[in-house]
């Protein structure tokens, strides 16, 4: 054991999870042994990969050795047959396996380990765990343990292939305390906020009425805030005038995003929803219309009026605006005036008409340009 103390001593100050280089330290000082070797590709970055032994047993169920019993103390009162590995062997599905790894242990006496599966053994839907000699906890292995590994093995969705040298396990080894009190998650959380926190409510205010005073915000609703480390994120629905134009609205939610970032230097991001009327108020929801067919309808309309007189309206193009708000589609069309074409408003008043009961246009407003 005098190079394995060495070792020991050499690194007292270092806790954690060992890396690679450690782990290989420790191979070499025989804290962790083989009866084969141990080659370069078992060593990942921070684990070591646990082999399948040369046999397995099958026992009822699953077990803990317990502080006065080894493994195989357990394993003749449960055992029901041994399986040879050696050439391969099929493991059964819901049946349970007690297997001795190849891999043993003679840990000093401040480094302990804990194993889990290997991330291709969970999609393969295959239930394993580690137990060692007087063990009282699955895949944890005490401090200064000095023994052999055994992995339970109980396939779950379907029966599994296996044999000597099989990586199912992973195993870490590590120095000092692993597990963090409560009372420690808090202080550090006090210092550095761990988790997603509540931004304080004056400055709440402050950031909504930093919004609502850009011109063209009408008000601010449904905005939430959080705080992540000493960064602030926001996200709010800003209600604009209803007509305006999408590149208007654009710009006032940029105008918005610009002002409350200039003003806030820990409000790292914003996202801006721009609303053309109250979100809390309870309106219907208009189905979302195809404006091809809309305008292909309002065509049809249009040649059937026949307003203006003259027009050709497969060939001439119009302005239609939609509008989906209070619950209705409204419209705004815009004609062309032909040679400065007087306009009856009664014929307008008919074609609105027209228009509401031929097309899913709720309402709709006629007006005229000159071309």
């Amino acid at each position: 054991m005098s190079e394995i103390v060495a070792l020991h001593d050499e690194g007292r100050s270092a806790t954690g999870i060992f890396p690679t280089q450690t782990l290989r330290d420790l191979i070499d000082a025989g804290s962790v042994t083989a009866s084969q070797p141990i080659t370069a590709d078992l060593v990942q970055p921070a684990s070591i990969d646990l082999r399948l032994g040369d046999f397995a047993w099958r026992v009822q169920a699953s077990f803990l050795p317990g502080p006065d019993a080894t493994v195989e103390d357990k394993v003749r009162a449960f055992e029901m047959h041994r399986i040879d590995l050696m050439d391969g062997a099929v493991l059964e599905k819901g049946c349970v396996y007690i297997v001795p790894l190849l891999e043993s242990l003679d840990l000093p006496e401040d480094v302990s380990a804990f194993a889990n599966p290997k991330s291709s053994t969970g999609r393969l839907d295959i239930f394993t765990r580690v137990i060692s000699d007087r063990g009282t906890r699955f895949d944890l292995i005490r401090a200064g343990y000095t023994g052999p590994l055994y992995a339970e093995v109980s396939p779950k969705t379907f029966s599994i292939a296996v044999r000597t040298g099989s990586r199912l396990t992973q195993l870490r080894l590590r120095r000092g305390r692993s597990e963090v009190s409560p009372e420690d998650l808090l202080q550090l959380h006090a210092k550095t906020r761990l988790i997603d926190t509540a931004v304080d409510p004056d400055i709440q205010v402050k950031i909504r009425q930093a919004a609502k005073a850009v011109p063209g915000v009408i008000d601010v609703h449904e905005m939430r805030t959080r705080r992540m480390g000493a960064d602030i994120f926001a996200d709010m629905h800003v209600r604009v005038r209803p007509r305006i134009s999408v590149s208007e609205g654009h710009r006032v939610a940029d105008e918005v995003m610009d002002r409350l970032k200039s003003e806030f230097p820990t409000l790292t991001d914003v996202v801006v929803h721009i609303d053309p009327e109250d979100d809390h108020e309870d309106l219907p929801l208009v189905p979302l219309q195809s404006r091809e067919a809309l305008e292909s309808a309002v065509r049809v309309v249009l040649k059937r009026q026949r307003v203006p007189e003259g027009v050709d309206w497969d060939a001439r193009a119009f302005r239609l605006t939609l509008h989906y708000l209070n619950g209705r589609l409204m419209g705004e069309l815009v004609l062309p005036r032909v040679d400065g074409q007087s306009v009856d408003p009664l014929a307008c008043a008919t074609l609105a008409e027209a228009l509401v009961s031929s097309t899913a246009l709720d309402q709709v407003d006629v007006l005229w340009m000159d071309s």
